[in-house]
Order: C-alpha cells, then structure tokens, then sequence
C-alpha cells in the first residue's frame, strides 16, 4: 500500500503544492505557446498605455478567478491569451501555481529556465514560486537541480517548515537515508518549527520504513500522533507497520479508526475486511465489505463467503444469487451455494439445484462431481442415485452414465452397474478406459460370484492396451481361488506389482499363489508385509492364520 507524503501549508491564493485533476483539464502544450520573443532592436509588442495595462489586469483576474473556481482549462486559455501579449513577469506569480495544479511541471521549470533573470526578483520576494519551481523539479526526477535550489532557500529561510519539508523529501527521494534522518533530527531541535515536528517526525518513520526498520518506524510515527493527535495518514501509516510487525488485531484497530474518521476508503476496507478475516471476525469483516460500493459479481461472492462463515446463511444466499443473475456461469458462487444448502440441512434443496446445474452445463464436469462427493456430506446415497437416474433418462454424457455405474457399485448394486457398463462399452472407443470398464465389468461378476464369467471378461481385458493393473491382479487371485494356472497366476500378480509394488491387495494376492504352492514361510513373509500398509484387512489376517497353521 503506498501513501504519499503529506505537503505543509498552502501555497498563495489558496493553491496547494500537491497537483489536482479536473475534468476540463486541456494541455498547457496546447493552450500556452511559447513567450513570442522581442524583436532584436529591442522593442516590445506592447505598446505601454493605460488602456493595454487596464486589459492584461483584467485578464491576470479573471484567470486567477477561473483557477479558484476550479476551471482549469478556462484559466489556461485565458493566461495563453496575456502571454502573447509580452506581459510583466508577475503574471507567472499567478501561472505557476495553474500549471502546477494541472500537473504542467515540464512548462514550470521551462519557463523558469527561459525567464531566469526576469524571475530573479519574484523568486526573492515570493518563497511559494520557488517552492513550486523545487517540487516541480523533484516530480520530474532532475533532483540535483532541486537540491541546489533549495539549499539556497534553506540558506534564505533556515526557519520555514514547508522548505525543511522539501530539503528532507528530496534527500529521501535521493535514497540518501542517513543525512536525511539527520536534516530531520536538526529540524526537531529547532524551537522555531516545533509546530511542524508532527510532519518532520512523520518523515522519519517513513524513512526507517523504506530501510524496513519497523519497530523504529512505528516509534517516530506514534510520536507524530503524539504531538498531533489527528488520526490522518499518520494512523494509517501505523497500521500498516503494526500490520508488518504482526500485531494484527492493533493493526485493525488502527484502519478502523482511520476509516472512521475520513470516511469510505476502498483500499484501507478491503485491507481490513482480509485481516477481520484472517482473525475470523467474519460478521465485523462483512460490516466493512458492504461500505465498498460495487456492482461486481466477485464482490458479491466474497460478500456472501462472509455472510457464510458468520452463519448469516439467508444473507448469503441472497448475495449468491445477485452474483449468479450477474454471471450465470459463476462456478465458485454455484459451489459456494451447494454447500451452504448442504450446512442448512437442505439436502433436496441441494440436489435439485445440482440438478437444473447439471442439466443446463451437461458438459460441465464440476457439477458432477459435487454431486457424487455429497456422499461426504451425509446425504442419502439413494437419493444421489435417484437424482442421477433422472439426469440420465434424457442425457447423452457418456461420463454420467459411467458415474451412475460407479454409484451403482458403490452401494452394492452390481448387477445395476455391471448391466450398466456393458451398454457402455460398444460405445468406448478410448483403449485405456475400455480397460478399465472390462475390469468393472470382471470385478462385479466376481463380486456375484460368478467366477467363469469374471475370468472369461479379464482375460478379454488383457487384450486392451494398457492394461488395468487392477486386471491382472484380480485374474490371478481368480486362477489361485480355483487352484488354476498358478505359475501364470505368479506372473500375473508380479505385473500388478511392477505399478505399485507397495499395494497391500497384490502382495496378498502373491502370497496366497504361494500359499496355495505349498511355501509357507514366504507366503507369510508376504502376508506380514501387505499388514503393514492394510493393518486391519480381515482377509490379509485370514490369509496370514492359514499360511501360520
């Protein structure tokens, strides 16, 4: 978060040194040519009468009255106009401060340059003009001609703050950190600007800031406050290094009081609605998100995650619809609502709206997978089934047929889902997931105990390449259950093993082929190996028992 420095007092005619905006802001390029030079022999284009003197007064005014009215453009056009008629040098006493505050700092120090001598005397006379000259070259980087100007000034003015202002602002802008803490620390010892030390130690802390010495930072800034108890930028500043230091509950306590006293500012309430939430003082945090105006659908999601996590979940959802009229895609905000449904019990609420998502995005794999995951969420497997079984009377999605199979399997529904996958699989055309479908397929006639089917389907599966290593896992447990082809049975399961050599279930399954081969001890070995990673398979146990007898 970056603050600018605070300026001191004002300049003439009520002009600040800080450059303003306006919407009729028009270029001085555009609107202020350059000063038509004298002719060589020396005489103006203007001739010296009282009628002439009466005019250019008459438009110095009315310029200066465009300015405080805020109509920069105006009195732009209206100096353009006195400056071609070779005015006096005075005028620039009321120009600078116009280009100033429309940010004209080129056309300040190119006059400045132009009309040195002439401005000699003003520049003597007038600590406001040379003031504007110093910030003006400070803003464009030419910081050595700055630095020389204002060495003069402090040598004219060694007791006016807005000059010991500018000296300490260009040495830290020069990086010169050190001499600056100690310009500032001379300036604190002098009686005649104490009532600046506000500001000067202001600056200090902004400089052990930028050599990231916080706790020294938050020192000077609190002894600013101190002599100055304004909760300005100042309090903002200590926030912010309070923020840094760790100590975030101070920190809010700071913003607060800061928003509090200037009012909405979008920047410091989205700070503190993070760190309100960080703290998971959720229901302060969503006091804070509401002063900051927009129309955003994000904003309104983030609103809502507020209102949910302080258990406002009416409120939540009605900012989740606002967020969804905006964007019906939203999938975060879609997300967000399932589970505020989910938390408020509203189970048939849930589906349906998984439904009507599911049914209006077919494509759209999130929906789905919310769907089978509220299974974790205690909601009746059946009823997940049920609402699945609809979607699939009229859609086409290959992958929610497949997911309503695995439902199937899941809940112990083999024939449903073994049924299920042979109608997919004339319709597969991708190998490696045919594969794994065959596998299904073998898996559930086993679990019906329909052994001749299973070993007749994985061995079809064998033939998909890759192989489901599933597949020669449960075709060689098959072959051993029936005492069949052990040797290949051995050579099946060592396959499986290659893709996961540390799975429970195969180093069982090689266990029981070598139990079933007659070698105990290392049908053992193994059995105590697959505990290690299943410690509370019953059939491992079993398998363990029968290879100890």
């Amino acid at each position: 978060m970056q603050h600018q420095h605070q300026a001191p007092a004002p300049t003439t005619q009520g002009m600040g040194f800080m450059p303003t905006s306006s919407a009729d802001q028009d270029t001085i390029d555009q609107q202020v040519p350059e000063i038509q030079k004298e002719q060589e022999s020396g005489i103006t284009l203007i001739e010296d009468s009282k009628q002439d003197k009466s005019h250019d007064y008459y438009l110095y005014f009315k310029g200066m009255y465009q300015h405080v009215k805020g109509k920069l453009g105006g009195s732009l056009k209206t100096f353009q106009e006195l400056l071609l008629k070779s005015p006096s040098p005075y005028i620039y006493i009321g120009l600078f401060p116009i280009l100033f505050d429309s940010g004209q700092w080129q056309k300040i120090v190119q006059f400045y340059t132009q009309k040195q001598t002439e401005l000699t005397k003003l520049f003597d006379d007038n600590l406001e003009l040379a003031l504007i000259v110093s910030q003006s070259l400070l803003n464009l980087g030419r910081d050595d001609q700055a630095e020389n100007l204002l060495a003069n000034l402090t040598d004219k003015h060694p007791d006016d703050e807005r000059v010991a202002y500018f000296v300490a602002l260009s040495k830290i802008k020069r990086n010169e950190f050190d001499q600056a803490i100690t310009f500032l620390d001379q300036c604190l010892a002098k009686k005649s600007l104490k009532n600046q030390h506000f500001l000067f130690y202001f600056l200090k802390s902004k400089v052990y800031l930028q050599q990231k010495k916080l706790p020294q930072a938050l020192e000077e800034v609190e002894k600013s406050l101190k002599v100055l108890p304004k909760h300005d930028r100042r309090m903002l500043l200590k926030a912010v290094l309070l923020e840094q230091l760790g100590r975030v509950n101070e920190a809010i306590k700071c913003y607060k009081t800061f928003v509090d006293v200037v009012g909405n500012d979008s920047a410091v309430e989205q700070q503190l609605v993070l760190l309100l939430f960080s703290q998971k003082r959720f229901k302060e945090a969503a006091k804070h998100m509401k002063k900051i105006s927009s129309s955003h659908p994000t904003y309104f999601f983030d609103l809502a995650l507020l209102e949910f996590k302080a258990k406002n979940y009416s409120q939540a959802l009605e900012h989740l619809n606002t967020a969804l009229e905006k964007i019906p895609s939203f999938t975060r905000a879609k997300l967000l609502k399932v589970e505020i449904l989910i938390e408020q019990k509203k189970f048939t609420d849930a589906l349906q709206f998984l439904k009507d998502w599911i049914a209006q995005s077919p494509h759209d794999h999130t929906a789905l997978h919310t769907l089978v995951l509220l299974q974790k969420a205690q909601v009746d497997g059946e009823q997940i089934i049920a609402t699945l079984e609809d979607i699939c009377k009229t859609a086409t999605c290959l992958t929610m047929h497949a997911t309503l199979a695995q439902l199937y399997f899941q809940h112990g529904r083999y024939l449903q889902a073994r049924e299920l996958y042979q109608k997919l699989l004339p319709n597969i055309r991708n190998n490696s997931i045919k594969a794994q479908m065959l596998f299904q397929v073998g898996y559930c006639y086993y679990l019906e105990s329909n052994f001749a089917e299973s070993e007749k389907t994985l061995e079809k599966a064998l033939s998909h390449q890759p192989v489901y290593p599933e597949t020669y896992n449960l075709l060689a447990y098959v072959y051993a259950l029936h005492d069949k082809k052990l040797s290949e049975s051995l050579s099946l399961v060592g396959k499986a093993l290659e893709t996961n050599p540390h799975s429970a279930y195969y180093l069982d399954t090689k266990g029981y082929i070598l139990l079933k081969q007659g070698n105990k001890d290392e049908a053992e070995k193994l059995f105590k190996e697959a505990l290690m990673f299943a410690p509370n398979d019953m059939i491992i146990k079993q398998h363990l028992l029968e290879a100890q007898k």
